[in-house]
């Protein structure tokens, strides 16, 4: 495996573990999603669409090193 890939791999994996670790903690330390008020809800919608894209930018990326 070159140099390149295992760096894309690397930054994938540590994004995987930071969407666990946000998912953990808005779900047990800022509480649940519904006693949340409506500008916070934005707040943590808006977090995980960004946190989405990035994930996904990143599955692109690790794909287009795999197949070219």
């Amino acid at each position: 495996m070159s140099i390149k890939m295992s760096v894309s791999v690397v930054i994938f994996t540590f994004l995987s573990a930071s969407v666990i670790a946000f998912t953990i903690m808005s779900r047990y330390i800022i509480g649940p999603f519904k006693k949340l008020k409506r500008g916070e809800q934005v707040i943590i919608a808006m977090s995980f669409v960004g946190i989405i894209s990035v994930i996904s930018f990143a599955v692109i990326q690790l794909l287009l090193r795999i197949l070219v």
